[in-house]
């Protein structure tokens, strides 16, 4: 291989889908389709500030001189095309980078006549979703939304648009939220105080680190101790395959590139690697990249696939963004383009060699402490990846699959978008009607490891009703709930204890899986094919396999799952029940 492999392969599978995406846009026009959706629908909300961006840099970095000609005739068409669309957020923000670009390269005047100009300057503002009257409150987005804004406001200086010094203001805005609600651990909440930490949590100073030391600002010291434990948790999460974050909305192939932009924002700040880490990070970078290529690039669809042939996203994601998600995917990967490969001359397989030899080990990082505690669990079993997140709140996703506080591991275990499964997580069902689960309020999270094994533990004092538009606490009923992980298997149980006041009917449980070819056991099934080889569990009465059927509540972002375990314990009487369930993995052989 290369000595220099990111170039490599973004030379080999990133810049050629790139231009073909170009000269896609510049022919097709305003009527252009992929795969049978017409890419500038109404719900396509940043498609025009994110082809600005791409063609820019296609025309300016990829095309030779000749074709650079055709090129900048193209943008002299695409631009007005797309300035006529319905710029958002980061519509908003890849535009006025994609300008920013074309200025620095000494093209703009070539494309963009004045007039335009000037109507671009009205349209591309971040006070579109951001209220100047009332201490600059985003307009209903998430906390993420004040890295866009600042994004959107120094490109603005940049390019003469107004003063300085309202992106300072927007970035002080953003860490007076993280400090107001995460405190010393440095971790931004998604919402003001209930307790979402999604991948943007981790992924937010990487984004603002690019944005400051690709626009020459002095980057701020809070930034660089927030990159600095994100890049911990995405090392200790490194592995071969190039998966990314398995939990959480918009994972897939985001979830992989956010990782991406995680350690290259960090080898970008020389003070955060050390040779070795950056080595480990340089060597899974190159992982996502490959897989990025190979797995979600589909060449049949001529596109990224995030939603078919068993694959799923959430809603936010749908597929009338599919152009959108294209150009915003390839843009992430150039991240990582002028990044050098690391002088400790240790190779990718050795660098993965080096770490499969270790023992099963654990890391724990906390989010917020509080009321009730947040943070993220990561163990790692010689090739195999567990992350057990703590980090659901507020409203809309408390309950979804890809949030539950289970050890999520691609093509193992993984969230189902938009459903509400009990998904390993047992769901009460009381007399009353009301439905509750141990999902929320986290209290007493401790974590150890003993020869072999990782073990983590929690206590919530209130279960969780479900089923409802907003999370709330259903008092009476306490659980404590403990994971096992050893190698090739994880564990967990959970143990009730119900008051007088609450009577229970049932106790049901979800488990999806991969895993085909199903066999009866005593305590569950076994299955012939797939990463699970076996499931098993105790304190239920009744259990029942069924195949998953091939419709949206049975695909994740990795493609459709195969089979649904449902469990039931019924005839509760005493006020502590316990149950737990086990996963058993395939060490070799039949894997999918």
């Amino acid at each position: 291989m290369s000595s220099q492999e990111i170039k490599k392969a973004i030379r080999e599978q990133i810049h050629p889908f790139m231009k073909e995406l170009f000269w896609r846009i510049a022919e097709g026009k305003d009527a252009l389709v992929m795969d049978g959706v017409w890419v500038y629908n109404e719900k396509a909300q940043f498609v025009g500030g994110k082809a600005i961006n791409l063609c820019s840099y296609v025309v300016t970095e990829l095309l030779e001189e000749k074709e650079k000609e055709e090129g900048i005739h193209a943008l002299r068409e695409i631009i007005p095309m797309c300035a006529e669309l319905p710029m958002q957020t980061w519509g908003i923000f890849n535009a006025v980078k994609g300008l920013w670009r074309m200025e620095q390269k000494g093209i703009r005047g070539e494309v963009i006549p004045q007039e335009l100009w000037e109507r671009l300057k009205v349209t591309l503002d971040w006070r579109t979703f951001v209220d100047c009257e009332n201490h600059l409150a985003l307009k209903g987005y998430p906390t993420n939304y004040y890295g866009v804004a600042f994004g959107i406001a120094r490109y603005r200086e940049l390019l003469g648009w107004e003063e300085e010094g309202y992106s300072e203001k927007l970035l002080n805005r953003l860490m007076e939220h993280i400090e107001l609600y995460s405190g010393a651990y440095e971790f931004m909440d998604e919402t003001p105080g209930f307790g979402r930490f999604d991948r943007y949590s981790i992924l937010v100073p990487a984004e603002i680190a690019n944005t400051v030391l690709d626009t020459g600002m002095e980057l701020p010291e809070k930034i660089v101790r927030m990159l600095r434990k994100s890049a911990a948790i995405c090392l200790f999460m490194a592995n071969r395959d190039g998966y990314g974050f398995s939990y959480g909305r918009s994972t897939g192939a985001y979830g992989d590139t956010g990782v991406l932009e995680v350690l290259t924002a960090a080898a970008r700040v020389k003070t955060i690697l050390d040779p070795g880490e950056e080595a480990l990070a340089y060597a899974y970078c190159t992982a996502i990249i490959r897989r990025f290529g190979a797995f979600w690039i589909d060449p049949e669809m001529q596109s990224v696939n995030m939603w078919e042939k068993g694959r799923k996203t959430d809603s936010y994601r749908n597929k009338n963004r599919i152009l959108s998600e294209n150009l915003s995917l390839c843009m992430q990967m150039l991240e990582a383009e002028e990044w050098e490969k690391p002088e400790s001359g240790e190779e990718a397989e050795a660098v993965w060699e080096k770490r499969e030899r270790e023992d099963i080990s654990g890391m724990y990082f906390p989010f917020a402490r509080g009321e009730y505690e947040r943070g993220l669990a990561v163990v790692r079993d010689k090739r195999h990846i567990w992350s057990l997140p703590f980090i659901s709140g507020g409203k809309e996703y408390y309950e979804k699959s890809p949030y539950l506080p289970i050890p999520y591991s691609q093509f193992t275990v993984t969230g189902v978008p938009g459903e509400a499964y009990a998904y390993l997580v047992p769901q009460l069902m009381l007399e009353d009607g009301t439905k509750a689960m141990p999902i929320v309020y986290f209290k007493e999270i401790q974590w150890k490891q003993e020869e072999g094994q990782v073990i983590l533990s929690c206590h919530q004092d209130a279960l969780c009703a479900v089923g409802e538009e907003e999370m709330r606490p259903l008092d009476g009923i306490s659980c404590d709930t403990v994971y096992r992980f050893s190698h090739g298997q994880a564990e967990r149980t959970d143990t009730f204890r119900i008051s007088k006041d609450h009577a229970v009917s049932e106790i049901r449980m979800d488990v999806l899986t991969f895993s085909e070819e199903p066999a009866e056991t005593d305590g569950g099934y076994g299955f012939g094919c797939g990463r699970v080889e076996e499931i098993s569990q105790t304190g239920y009465d009744r259990k029942q396999i069924r195949a998953a059927e091939d419709t949206e509540a049975c695909r994740t972002p990795e493609g459709r799952l195969c089979y649904r375990i449902l469990l039931k314990k019924e005839h509760i009487s005493s006020n502590e029940v316990s149950v737990s369930w086990r996963i058993r993995l395939r060490e070799s052989g039949r894997i999918r």
